[in-house]
């Protein structure tokens, strides 16, 4: 399990009893109520932070008797995602618009921008984009190294690089 990755929790009470709540402490602050429950229920929950929690079930009967269950989990670091960037076309002219499309993959959250840097005589030379698609051309030749920086809500970012030729 990662940072940033929702992990799965089982929470299972007798079909027999006779519970009107059941809350979870998830170790990091937050804690949820899933009411009354019987039998089994699966609760997700994403940590933000690398670490090992202590995760508690609290479960009141109608009579209030309370019974109280513990685990711990650990929690990897958050992986970057990885990331690839295509280009329409990878030997355009001078001028010629190109197409560049970053496509995450790995363990990602809610992506929220894409930070493109579009290598040396390019118009733009940068752009933020919140898709996954940029464009740009080019005012003179050469080999050019297109980056892309992919930031997520939660985890860390990604980055992936490319190269196109620009011919006259």
């Amino acid at each position: 399990m990662s940072a940033g990755v929702p992990t799965t929790f089982t929470v299972g009470v007798g079909t027999a009893a006779n519970i009107r709540d059941v809350t979870i402490d998830f170790g990091d602050g937050d804690r949820r109520s899933l009411g009354a429950i019987s039998g089994s229920t699966t609760i997700q929950h994403t940590y933000n932070e690398a670490g090992t929690f202590s995760v508690s079930a609290t479960a009141i009967e109608a009579s209030g008797f309370s019974e109280t269950v513990s685990t711990a989990v650990t929690i990897l670091p958050g992986q970057p995602p990885a990331v690839i960037i295509t280009a329409s076309n990878n030997n355009p002219s001078v001028g010629e618009t190109v197409i560049f499309t970053a496509t995450v993959s790995g363990a990602t959250s809610t992506v929220l921008r894409y930070e493109w840097n579009f290598g040396a005589g390019a118009i733009p030379p940068t752009a933020e984009t919140t898709g996954n698609r940029a464009t740009a051309s080019y005012t003179f030749t050469g080999t050019k190294i297109i980056t892309v920086r992919v930031v997520q809500a939660t985890g860390p970012s990604g980055d992936g690089q490319t190269a196109i030729v620009v011919r006259p």
